[in-house]
C-alpha cells in the first residue's frame, strides 16, 4: 500500500471519538487525558497533552499503521500548537 492509499483510510470516527473524550475530560479535570499507546481498528493510537509557557494546554493525537513491514504515522494537534503538531500520513523512518 502506498501513501496515497493510506490517506483514504477513514479515521474520522477514530479522531472524533478521541475529541469527544477529551472535550468531556477537560471539563471535569482541567487538563486533557493522556492516552498511552493502544491498538484498535488496525491503528495504533496515543494522545499526549502539552502545556505551553503561557499556561494554555492542548493535545496531540498520533496514529500509526504498519503496512508491508513499513511504519506510517500521522498526527493531529489541538490547541495553540495545532498547526505545528498536525501532519498527514508519512513513512516513519526513526523509531525512538
Amino acid at each position: 500500500m502506498i501513501l496515497s492509499e493510506l490517506k483514504n483510510i477513514i479515521i474520522d470516527k477514530d479522531l472524533s471519538d478521541i475529541e469527544k473524550l477529551q472535550d468531556e475530560y477537560i471539563k471535569k479535570n482541567v487538563k486533557y487525558k493522556q492516552i498511552f499507546l493502544y491498538e484498535e481498528n488496525g491503528l495504533s493510537k496515543e494522545v499526549h497533552e502539552y502545556l505551553r509557557p503561557n499556561g494554555s494546554v492542548g493535545y496531540q493525537t498520533i496514529l500509526r499503521k504498519i503496512i508491508d513491514g513499513k511504519k506510517y504515522i500521522m498526527s493531529k494537534g489541538y490547541g495553540e500548537e495545532a498547526e505545528s503538531r498536525t501532519y498527514d500520513w508519512k513513512e516513519e523512518i526513526f523509531n525512538f
